[in-house]
């Protein structure tokens, strides 16, 4: 006896049926994909490490030129300050010592510090 389905050649089949009965089919597609979605995660990973790189570079640049400029206004103060205590009367009493002791800040001094013993 015959069966029908000996009979009907293969390519009677549909194409559903196919796939259902070929489970690699979709790993091929599968694969590509995850690698796509890994590349491209890679290239938004390198391409946010450009833009954070620029804008610290930026903001570095910034702080620099900032600083350059307080320091700049400070030499200003303090040059000015440094030219009223050399016209003082100890430039004119000839005191090396004293001369050098009237040119340092007026801050805070610590005192001297013993070595030895």
């Amino acid at each position: 006896m015959c069966r029908l389905s000996d009979a009907l050649p293969p390519a009677a089949t549909s194409p559903i049926d196919r796939r259902r009965s070929n489970p690699g089919s979709t790993s091929l597609v599968v694969a590509p994909l995850a690698f796509i979605v890994v590349v491209a995660f890679a290239l938004c990973a390198a391409f946010g490490y450009l833009l954070a790189r620029e804008s610290d570079m930026r903001h570095q640049t910034q702080q620099r030129a900032a600083l350059v400029t307080v320091l700049n206004e400070f030499r200003a103060v303090f040059a000015d300050m440094t030219a009223r205590r050399a016209v003082s009367p100890v430039w004119e009493s000839g005191d090396a010592m004293e001369f050098a002791r009237a040119l340092e800040p007026m801050g805070r001094r610590l005192p001297p510090t013993r070595t030895g013993s």
